[in-house]
């Protein structure tokens, strides 16, 4: 009986990719649950054909990274606020969101779970122009959403539905 070679491994082995998170049996994705250790300034990346200046995520007791593109840093903003340490320290979950449009077609893509592993959703910062403080209801002093805010909010993320 010859030896199962796992082709995953003949890929990138310092970023994390959808592959990462494939099914042993194929069949699927799983979510991963990691912890934030540090978010490094922008510097030059790999980004399909071309080099790009992007920032990167690094994870307690993980050999991969992020390369955090623009959708992955409007949630952690949303999450954590905007400030590079504001998620040092944190949980999120990542997952794969299927046949997103890039540049190079349609891949399956990481994306950051505004959903934090202890099932409570914080307030989010994501759309680009906050209301102005009148219209605004006071603050849920324990930072969860209600039913209309999680609905919004759940939009405002999945625009097509979630999956």
């Amino acid at each position: 009986m010859s030896k199962k070679i796992d082709m995953r491994d003949w890929l990138n082995k310092d970023t994390v990719s959808a592959l990462d998170l494939i099914t042993d049996n194929g069949s699927g994705y799983k979510t991963l649950d990691v912890t934030i250790s540090r978010i490094s300034e922008p510097e030059m990346v790999q980004c399909g054909p071309k080099k790009e200046m992007h920032p990167t995520a690094y994870f307690d007791r993980a050999k991969k990274k992020l390369i955090l593109r623009p959708v992955h840093l409007r949630v952690l903003v949303g999450i954590f606020g905007p400030y590079h340490d504001g998620p040092v320290g944190h949980k999120i979950r990542l997952y794969v969101e299927k046949n997103v449009n890039t540049p190079q077609g349609k891949a399956d893509c990481i994306r950051i779970d505004p959903v934090l592993p202890n099932g409570k959703k914080k307030r989010s910062l994501l759309p680009s122009m906050p209301p102005k403080a009148s219209d605004q209801p006071p603050p849920d002093p324990d930072g969860e959403l209600t039913a209309d805010e999680e609905a919004e909010l759940q939009a405002e993320i999945f625009p097509g539905g979630a999956e």
